[in-house]
C-alpha cells in the first residue's frame, strides 16, 4: 500500500510539472534569458556581450539576466541599461536538488522563449536547471568535460536545441565568448577586448598608491600573506608609495595579517568598499598587484597596470591576456612552471590545464624584479 501511494504521488507530481511546462510554452513570449553563474573574473570577460545580446534579440522581447549574486551590484550598475530583469543565484545552493527545482520554476515563470547558458565548462547542476526551464530554445556551448562527467554531458547535450561549436584548442576566455555570441547571432562583433566605462564616485585615497589583493578563489592560486608582507617592505623601500590591501570582508584576515607586520605604510581596506566602489579605487591606483583572480580582470578592463602572481593554472585561458590586446600586464610564474614553457611544444601542453605547482615558490625578490623590468607603475 505504501509503495502504491508513493507511485501515485510521483505520477501526480510529474503530471503537474508537465501541465506547468505545457502552459508556459503556450504563453511563451519573445524574451531571452542569459544565464551566467561563474565568478567575478568570468563575468568581466563576458559582460560586454550583454549589450550585444540586447541589440540582437527580438525587437519586442525583453532581456533577462540570471547571474551569480556575488557580482549583483556590478551588473546592476554596469549593465542595468541593457537588462530588463535580474535573477540572482548563489551557485553553491544548486548542489541541493530542492534549490535547483526552485530556480527552474522561477525561470519558467519568466516564460522566456530562449535561454542562453553562457559557460564553456558547463556543470550538470546548471544543465539540470536550463533543461527544465520551459524555454522553447535552449542554447549552450558544446563545451568540454572539465566540470561535468562524460555520461552526464552526453545525456544533456541531446536535450539542447543548439550547442555552439568552439575550437578544441585553448582560447582566451573573452575570445571564446566572442565566438559564441557571433555564432548565435550570425554577426561580427566589433569588440577586441574587455572594457568597463563606469565612473564610480569613490574618493581618491591618496595619490599615487599601490593596491594589493591577496585573496583568490582557490588556495592553489593564493600567494601567502607572509610573501605579500615581504613584498610590501621591498615595494616601499623602492618606490616610497603607500600600499592599500583590499578585498572582500571574507578576505579581511589576509589583509590584517599583512598590515600587522608593519602598519606604517600598509593600510587595510579589505571590506571597506563595495565591489562597484572598488572600481573607483582601482582606477586611481598607480599599480595593482593581485593573484589570478577577479581584481586582475577588473583592473585591466579599466586600463590600470597589473602585476599578477600566478601558479600557471588554466594558462592562457584566463591569464596572461593575448599579446594583441596590448594590456598593461606582467605575470610572475614559479620557476618550475617557467622551465616547462621553454619550447613551443611544452608551452602548448600547458595551455588551459590545471596547475598544482606551489605558487609560494615565487619569491618577493622575483616579483619585485619583474615589476622593475616591466616598468608598469604609472607616474601620472
Amino acid at each position: 500500500m505504501i509503495r502504491f501511494i508513493s507511485r501515485v504521488r510521483s505520477f501526480l507530481r510529474r503530471r503537474r510539472a508537465n501541465k506547468m511546462l505545457a502552459a508556459s510554452r503556450r504563453t511563451r513570449k519573445h524574451d531571452t534569458l542569459l544565464l551566467k553563474l561563474d565568478k567575478v573574473g568570468d563575468y568581466i570577460l563576458f559582460r560586454n556581450f550583454i549589450e550585444e545580446t540586447r541589440k540582437n534579440i527580438h525587437p519586442t522581447g525583453q532581456l533577462i539576466m540570471c547571474g551569480n549574486i556575488v557580482w549583483k551590484e556590478l551588473a546592476e550598475k554596469l549593465d542595468g541599461e541593457f537588462v530588463d530583469e535580474f535573477i540572482w543565484v548563489d551557485p553553491a545552493m544548486l548542489e541541493d536538488e530542492k534549490n535547483r527545482i526552485k530556480l527552474y520554476k522561477q525561470l519558467r515563470k519568466t516564460r522566456c522563449n530562449k535561454i542562453i547558458y553562457c559557460a564553456y565548462s558547463r556543470t550538470n547542476e546548471v544543465d539540470y536547471v536550463v533543461l527544465r526551464s520551459g524555454a522553447k530554445e535552449k542554447v549552450a556551448f558544446y563545451g568540454d568535460e572539465t566540470n561535468i562527467l562524460p555520461v552526464h554531458k552526453k545525456e544533456n547535450d541531446a536535450r539542447y536545441n543548439l550547442l555552439v561549436p568552439s575550437p578544441a584548442e585553448c582560447l582566451f576566455e573573452f575570445n571564446r565568448n566572442k565566438l559564441f555570441f557571433e555564432y548565435i547571432f550570425n554577426t561580427k562583433i566589433q569588440i577586441d577586448k574587455p572594457y568597463i566605462k563606469a565612473k564610480p564616485g569613490t574618493e581618491n585615497i591618496s595619490n599615487p598608491y599601490i593596491m594589493i589583493f591577496p585573496g583568490a578563489g582557490h588556495e592553489v592560486r593564493r600567494w601567502s600573506t607572509s610573501n605579500f608582507t615581504r613584498l610590501c617592505v621591498a615595494l616601499f623601500q623602492s618606490y616610497k608609495l603607500p600600499i592599500h590591501v583590499c578585498g572582500s570582508k571574507n578576505e579581511f584576515h589576509y589583509a590584517e595579517e599583512i598590515v600587522s607586520r608593519d602598519g606604517s605604510f600598509v593600510i587595510n581596506d579589505a571590506g571597506k568598499y563595495s565591489l562597484y566602489e572598488t572600481i573607483g579605487i582601482i582606477k586611481n591606483a598607480a599599480l595593482v598587484i593581485t593573484n589570478d583572480s577577479g581584481p586582475l580582470h577588473i583592473s585591466l578592463a579599466i586600463d590600470v597596470p597589473v602585476l599578477c602572481i600566478s601558479n600557471g593554472n588554466h594558462f592562457e585561458r584566463f591569464c596572461p591576456y593575448p599579446s594583441d590586446m596590448n594590456m598593461p600586464l606582467a605575470v610572475v610564474f614559479p620557476d618550475e612552471f617557467e622551465s616547462k614553457m621553454k619550447t613551443d611544444e611544452s608551452r602548448i601542453s600547458l595551455r588551459c590545464k590545471g596547475s598544482e605547482i606551489d605558487i609560494n615558490t615565487i619569491t618577493a625578490d622575483k616579483v619585485l624584479h619583474t615589476l622593475k623590468t616591466s616598468n608598469l607603475i604609472r607616474h601620472d
